[in-house]
């Protein structure tokens, strides 16, 4: 209410605020100095690196979880009318997702492996390290859910080598709705080109 009634006032604060936020997450995470951008949601900051890959005949292929967040997975599985196939691997059990599961479906066909670290249906905790290599291998990018896991569990981007991990601070972070933040490798933000670039 105070933003509201002070208007423009307020701004230098707010952006303040804001650019605080940036290196409290690449500390939080060890990701390299401007790696991490803020955004409103996790989802958000994934369609915009869906956004910025484009199919190819050798390569359209984008691998989901049935145990990773709805919003994600519909934002992935919209990814079709741009001429991704998408490859959704079920938990065998119901509760877990097998790494050699997902292993078993990367190919040189496979552009990106988008899955939760952990599952917002159960926190069940899947084993990332040999997924991302498995991806690597073939060229594939991994986006990493890691929304359930931030501030609770130890995250290292640096360690996992993986492409992008997305977050947000309203679960263990105990901050508010409406603020995600995305890390992209520097190597891998330097091939994209952002369809919907903005100020901030």
């Amino acid at each position: 209410i105070q933003s509201l009634y002070l208007g423009r006032q307020v701004f230098s604060v707010w952006r303040e605020r804001y650019e605080e936020m940036f290196p409290l997450v690449e500390t939080l995470i060890n990701a390299p100095k401007g790696s991490v951008g803020i955004t409103t949601s996790s989802t958000a900051a994934q369609g915009a690196i869906a956004a910025a890959i484009q199919p190819t005949t050798q390569r359209n292929r984008i691998i989901i979880t049935d145990l990773d967040f709805a919003s994600g997975r519909y934002l992935w599985s919209a990814q079709v009318h741009r001429g991704f196939n998408i490859i959704e691997i079920k938990a065998t059990d119901g509760i877990q997702i097998a790494a050699a599961d997902v292993i078993a479906q990367i190919d040189d066909r496979v552009a990106i492996v988008a899955v939760s670290l952990v599952s917002y249906l159960n926190s069940a905790r899947l084993n990332i390290k040999p997924i991302i290599e498995a991806a690597h291998a073939v060229g594939a990018i991994v986006v990493l859910d890691a929304y359930q896991a931030v501030g609770v569990i130890p995250i290292d981007v640096l360690s996992l080598n993986v492409d992008v991990l997305v977050g947000g601070m309203n679960k263990w972070l105990c901050g508010s709705m409406g603020l995600a933040f995305a890390y992209v490798k520097p190597s891998l933000a330097e091939q994209l080109n952002p369809v919907y670039p903005g100020w901030f």
